[in-house]
């Protein structure tokens, strides 16, 4: 069994069914996706901080339901302190291969909270030895570049439908 994390927008087309005009394909690849991963007998983690992200449009009176829901589905596990231990290290590397980076966050006054939460996610990945991140979210990808495997879905066959013959 491996596990495998899933992005914030991963749950959004699966979960919540919801997609960004454009993007309704990717309600139906989000949930083959997660069947398959199921079907390969692995396990799906959510960090907190995509449940955190994923909550953020959920009405207070359903975020008890929600919340439940994602926990009895998924693996959802905490950014403790060995996940903050392997952030601090993503977070080094990625800042001593890319000036830029340490450039952007003092101009930004070091709010970036997208990277922020990027390497929050890269760290519990790594905490748990997950063995992939899936996202198609081109800065997530980018900082696990040489820390994990991260990538978008995979284009997975739909179910062929099943065409009887007419009967002549």
């Amino acid at each position: 069994m491996s596990l495998i994390v899933v992005d914030t927008q991963i749950l959004i087309w699966a979960v919540k069914r919801e997609a960004t005009p454009g993007q309704e394909p990717m309600i139906e690849k989000a949930a083959r996706y997660l069947e398959h991963v199921d079907k390969c007998k692995d396990q799906i983690i959510v960090p907190s901080v995509v449940v955190g992200e994923f909550l953020a449009n959920v009405p207070d009176e359903r975020e008890a339901a929600v919340l439940k829901a994602l926990e009895k589905r998924f693996m959802v596990i905490p950014f403790d302190t060995l996940a903050a231990v392997h952030a601090a290290r993503v977070w080094r590397n990625n800042a001593a291969g890319n000036p830029s980076l340490v450039q952007q966050l003092k101009a930004d006054g070091f709010k970036n909270a997208k990277i922020k939460s990027d390497i929050q996610i890269i760290g519990s990945a790594l905490a748990r030895k997950a063995v992939r991140i899936t996202t198609h979210d081109d800065g997530l990808i980018k900082s696990a570049n040489g820390h994990i495997e991260a990538g978008p879905m995979p284009d997975l066959p739909t179910q062929p439908e099943l065409i009887l013959p007419h009967p002549n």
